[in-house]
């Protein structure tokens, strides 16, 4: 979980936000694991909430790839 955020955590501090508390702690355990988590700020969030912050350089949007009949490869 959260494989795009720690590549970016390799080159600068990045804010991760998801709705799903649970996807939250498993980024927040592989970002330990890495030794990458001093570079990341977690939230438990909607990003809409946070579409009036200021951001330094780029935002990310990764969607959601499941819905209530499993996967979605498309």
């Amino acid at each position: 979980m959260g494989g795009d955020l720690l590549e970016l955590a390799l080159e600068t501090n990045v804010t991760a936000i998801d709705r799903d508390p649970d996807r939250i702690a498993m980024a927040s355990a592989n970002a330990q694991v890495r030794s990458l988590k001093h570079r990341v700020t977690f939230s438990v969030n909607d990003i809409v909430a946070h579409a009036s912050h200021s951001y330094e350089a780029a935002a990310w949007f990764d969607p959601s790839r499941r819905d209530t009949s499993g996967r979605r490869f498309d």
